[in-house]
């Protein structure tokens, strides 16, 4: 119930990276606090040997067509540095 849709689960086990040691980010949206997804998706990638280059960034959907939880843009400007930064 709180994982990731068989989808993406399906797409990120085929999913062979482009050389060993490629880094990843990850963002994410969520209505329950209790999904585990991004937590899923890392295990997924760090086994398939990537590196992840800053925490995940989860965003909670305030319902199904949002919006987005308030702050979310300072979050995701921080996200971003955090990235160019890599």
């Amino acid at each position: 119930m709180f994982m990731l849709p068989l989808s993406m689960r399906s797409f990120l086990r085929r999913f062979k990276p482009v050389k060993e040691g490629a880094k990843y980010a990850l963002m994410t949206t969520y209505m329950d606090p209790r999904v585990k997804a991004l937590e899923f998706m890392e295990k997924l990638l760090q086994s398939k040997g990537m590196i992840k280059i800053t925490d995940g960034f989860k965003v909670k959907v305030m319902d199904m067509k949002g919006p987005l939880e308030e702050g979310y843009r300072e979050r995701l400007e921080k996200f971003t540095a955090e990235l160019i930064k890599s």
